[in-house]
């Protein structure tokens, strides 16, 4: 699944992040190109990208207020 959800990942800036089953998780890479990924809370995933997710109907506003920690 991590390879998934790198896959379908979106870059903002360095870093990169993805959403599954309502819960938001991020990405960094290293020299080699190799990513490590871990969940976050929403509260630290750009807001533009957050918007964009409710919008599309990735996540709901429950799902974010739910994990925004």
């Amino acid at each position: 699944m991590a390879q998934t959800l790198l896959d379908a990942s979106e870059k903002v800036g360095s870093k990169r992040y993805a959403t599954h089953n309502g819960v938001a998780y991020c990405a960094q890479g290293n020299p080699a190109d190799v990513w490590h990924g871990y969940p976050i809370g929403w509260k630290h995933v750009p807001y533009e990208l957050r918007r964009a997710w409710q919008r599309s109907r990735q996540v709901t506003r429950r799902d974010i207020s739910r994990h925004w920690d």
